[in-house]
């Protein structure tokens, strides 16, 4: 069975050459700690100090634009000997710049609660984490520029007198995969796609539910004339439709309007519904012919 889009993998998991973490401490005179051959995301508060230590992460993932749809995005992270208990972190985006040599528990960034992610208490020493970040992912790509500033990894509880952390490896660890690792599932995004004659076993991938059709229209020259045309699911019961005098039904199906020649038309169908499975586009011109695509929800 074809399919209109394919399903990438990219696994993002830079050495120390090229990854960027670090974790700060401003505790006594201690300014900067960095590229530590066992730790990266090092929460910890040791017995009696107020050392606030944090991490600091950031992945480049430029060559994910807007020309792709992100269904999955996981922070890999390796545990080094976690710390006590209480240990419970948060994961938050940084907000503003900052660079692996140069930071230091003084000039730590600026990092926003704003959908951050809570990271459990360990349950095992060495207990590694898988952490779902696409919430961030997606915002970096729908922020695009100066938005992409890593992620910050602090306690959610702070202070006292018993020691506390979670400890990873980080990029600058010999062994490759115990370093700090994004894995991304995206699908390439294709251009507006023709509807066919007849329905073959090709169907269009609609991620976000909605579909980017062209369409030719080659009799009517009225402007702004309303599309006619039916979706069925894959027991061929009509779903939705735009009837020959522009009704719609049901009133939220949507009405994308036409002019002569070439219309490049996106169908939202978020407001259909629509369960996860196959489904058929119809459309019909004022001759009667009939062309289609064939879709599929999830």
């Amino acid at each position: 069975m074809g399919n209109y889009e394919s399903e990438t993998t990219v696994n993002i998991q830079p050495d120390g050459d090229y990854g960027i973490d670090a974790f700060t401490n401003v505790a006594g005179t201690y300014a900067m700690i960095h590229g530590n051959n066992a730790t990266n995301t090092n929460f910890k508060d040791e017995a009696g100090i107020a050392t606030d230590v944090r991490g600091v992460i950031q992945f480049n993932y430029y060559g994910i634009n807007n020309e792709t749809q992100v269904t999955a995005a996981n922070l890999y992270l390796d545990g080094n000997a976690h710390i006590g208990t209480a240990n419970a972190s948060y994961l938050q985006r940084i907000t503003e710049y900052w660079c692996e040599p140069c930071v230091t528990g003084h000039n730590h960034p600026s990092y926003t609660a704003t959908d951050q992610i809570s990271i459990p208490t360990n349950s095992s020493s060495g207990q590694d984490y898988i952490i779902n970040v696409l919430p961030f992912v997606n915002y970096h790509r729908s922020n695009p520029g100066n938005s992409n500033f890593g992620y910050n990894l602090e306690l959610q509880s702070r202070g006292g007198t018993t020691s506390k952390g979670l400890v990873f490896y980080s990029s600058d660890f010999g062994t490759s995969s115990a370093r700090p690792k994004l894995e991304i599932k995206f699908y390439c995004i294709r251009n507006h796609v023709k509807l066919k004659p007849e329905i073959d076993n090709h169907y269009y991938h609609a991620l976000d539910k909605k579909l980017y059709v062209v369409y030719d229209e080659e009799y009517n020259q009225v402007a702004n004339k309303k599309l006619q045309y039916r979706i069925y699911n894959d027991l061929h019961v009509r779903i939705a439709e735009v009837s020959a005098t522009g009704t719609a039904t049901p009133a939220s199906a949507p009405q994308p309007l036409i002019v002569w020649g070439t219309n490049k038309l996106t169908f939202d169908l978020t407001n259909l519904s629509l369960a996860s499975g196959m489904y058929v586009l119809e459309v019909i011109n004022s001759k009667n012919e009939k062309q289609y695509l064939r879709f599929k929800v999830s």
